[in-house]
């Protein structure tokens, strides 16, 4: 401070009974204040003075800006309860008057007495203000953790009374409560009581809550207040979440955007990938009671959070995994109707992939971004995986009250995209099935080296209902339905191709042309042969490309691994229609075979094909 006095403001902390919680050195200097700040109540200890006196309530902005003029030109003192940096004045002034400009001088805060007047240490306890904020504030407190003991600063909405009822109805009742009133004024009371008692009384407006847990004590149930049913649409406070800013948590307006998007229905199987706090979850399955919703985090903190929220909204239907896609892609999980992406850790395109290949016909993903680079990546997976895309950029704003009145804080614009997966007929006739629209066909996917183990892996992993069959030399544990051969791969084949609808090989085109050449018989039944390199650089449809469906799953298994397709039939290769399967989704069945050729070859050839229906 300047010679005159003028140079700061002193901004001091002041307690119930007034000068007395005061040094001589303190009283000093609001002795000599020309202006003198502070609440109605602290102001009355100083009504002898002379000096100007302006009450502060809800124009902080007035009283920083007069502060700033006079500054300099006047004593200034302003007066503020307890410990002015807590929870006070002391934190709004710092963010308007440059600190060197400031002295602060703290009194004891009224939530350090009330602890010392209850006798509980405090180093452990959550503290919360909820003067001029939600009672929410307080909720969520409870529902992040299961605290040992609360300091609280209530207002005149939220009393005592009012937050002990907040607490019972839900659910909390094992808490001795202290009513801490006029700390250290002539009028001091402290009551305890139980919550339900608490939330019968009235109290002195200038009051401190401390809540202790009690374990020992067995609290009755209050009564049922009400019974909660669960709208579309749930707030983000009433979701178990870690706190703050570190929580994981889908905001709800941009959940209800994306949960739309998911187009979930009453049976609908959802997967929700970096589930964080489950409240994407949590919605999916309100939204699909018959259904299953699989919530995949990595975080342990949040799979804990998860199961908590399971277990508030009654939604025993959500499973929960402990760790990371796509690893947990890989296990045996129903084919999903809709999938939710919350993170990836690095591996969109390979999540995506997956994804896509285990959808069923018709089904959405639906990914939420937040920056530029996740955004781009995305968008050009889902094009890659010729997933039919849009994308919504969703910008939220909320108001948020601030002293008397309300402003909009603004939430992080979210990218939300969406690709579906188109509901083409099947050439098997299965545009209901799972994984790559083909799941309910007998598909045997063989593999006999290390390399091609893996990529036989991921292949079943997309195709539900496939049979993994691979060499004992790599036996382990494998999910799914797996069978370790060591006979030659020649029997197996001569065991499968007359079972199985279609048989795909992670071994060289040449070796796989041999060992199916013996058991050859016509394309009508015959099953689609697939080859793909040990590397996933081709797809090769073999045999049965159009009747046997070994084109469409050879595109459908190169989606999935990123893989060039390699189909050379000449219809395919011309885009022109294929004869042998024309009319199939419509019920058509061929009367003379004989013809299937000549009119092949008229199409292929570009030479006139008349076409005659008859109307009977």
């Amino acid at each position: 401070m300047d010679k005159n006095g003028k140079g700061k403001v002193s901004v001091i902390g002041i307690g119930d009974n007034g000068k007395e919680s005061l040094s001589p050195a303190t009283l000093s200097l609001i002795e000599k204040a020309e202006i003198l700040f502070g609440g109605e109540r602290h102001l009355q200890f100083f009504s002898d003075l002379r000096s100007e006196k302006v009450i502060v309530k809800s124009n902080l902005k007035e009283v920083a800006e007069r502060i700033q003029k006079e500054l300099g030109k006047k004593e200034i003192v302003v007066l503020a309860s307890g410990d002015p940096l807590f929870y006070g004045i002391g934190k709004y002034l710092l963010s308007k008057i440059p600190k060197e400009k400031i002295e602060v001088r703290p009194n004891l805060s009224a939530m350090q007495i009330a602890f010392s007047k209850v006798k509980e240490s405090w180093e452990d306890a959550a503290l919360v203000s909820l003067h001029a904020k939600p009672i929410e504030d307080l909720l969520q407190v409870f529902r992040n953790q299961e605290p040992k003991k609360v300091g609280l600063f209530t207002d005149e909405k939220n009393t005592p009374s009012s937050i002990a009822q907040a607490l019972l109805n839900e659910g909390i009742q094992n808490y001795a409560c202290y009513v801490c009133e006029n700390l250290d004024g002539e009028d001091e009371k402290i009551y305890r009581g139980t919550l339900q008692e608490i939330s019968q009384k009235s109290f002195s407006p200038l009051n401190v809550m401390v809540l202790v847990q009690e374990k020992s004590k067995d609290f009755p149930a209050p009564p049922p207040t009400n019974v909660k049913e669960w709208r579309f649409g749930i707030p983000d406070q009433e979701f178990y979440q870690r706190t703050p800013e570190k929580g994981l948590i889908t905001k709800m307006e941009v959940r209800v955007i994306s949960l739309s998007k998911m187009n979930i229905h009453p049976e609908s199987v959802v997967w929700d990938i970096g589930a964080g706090s489950g409240s994407v979850s949590i919605e999916s399955a309100l939204l699909a009671p018959q259904g299953k919703v699989i919530a995949m985090e990595k975080n342990s903190d949040d799979v804990a959070l998860i199961r908590k929220n399971i277990e508030k909204f009654k939604t025993p239907h959500v499973d929960v995994i402990h760790g990371t896609a796509p690893d947990c892609l890989s296990l045996d999980l129903p084919s999903p109707d809709a999938v939710f992406i919350g993170g990836t850790a690095g591996n969109m395109f390979e999540i995506l992939n997956i994804c896509s290949g285990r959808l069923k016909s018709g089904g959405r993903i639906v990914i939420n971004l937040i920056t530029i680079e996740n955004l781009a990546e995305a968008w050009s997976s889902l094009k890659k995986l010729q997933l039919k895309s849009d994308a919504t950029v969703l910008q939220v704003s909320r108001s948020q009250p601030i002293l008397e009145m309300n402003r909009f804080a603004a939430l992080n614009p979210i990218f939300i995209l969406t690709g579906r997966v188109s509901c083409v007929p099947s050439p098997f006739g299965r545009g209901e099935g799972e994984g790559l629209m083909i799941a309910k066909e007998k598909i045997a996917v063989i593999a006999i080296t290390k390399h091609g183990t893996a990529l036989a892996e991921k292949i079943h992993a997309g195709l539900v209902q496939s049979e993994l069959f691979v060499s004992a030399k790599f036996k382990r544990e494998i999910p799914g339905k797996v069978q370790f051969f060591e006979s030659p791969i020649k029997d197996l084949t001569g065991k499968l191709f007359n079972t199985m609808d279609a048989l795909i090989y992670i071994v060289s085109l040449g070796a796989v042309v041999r060992t199916i050449a013996p058991f050859l018989k016509d394309k009508h039944t015959d099953p689609a042969v697939i080859v793909v390199d040990d590397k996933a650089n081709f797809v090769i449809s073999v045999l049965s490309g159009h009747v046997g469906g070994a084109n469409e799953l050879t595109e459908e298994i190169a989606k999935l691994l990123g893989a060039a397709a390699v189909i050379t039939t000449a219809s395919d290769v011309g885009k022109t229609i294929p004869v042998d399967i024309l009319g199939r989704e419509l019920g058509w069945t061929t009367e003379l075979e004989e013809n299937i050729t000549k009119v092949s070859a008229s199409v292929v050839n570009e030479e006139p094909v008349g076409i005659y229906q008859d109307s009977a």
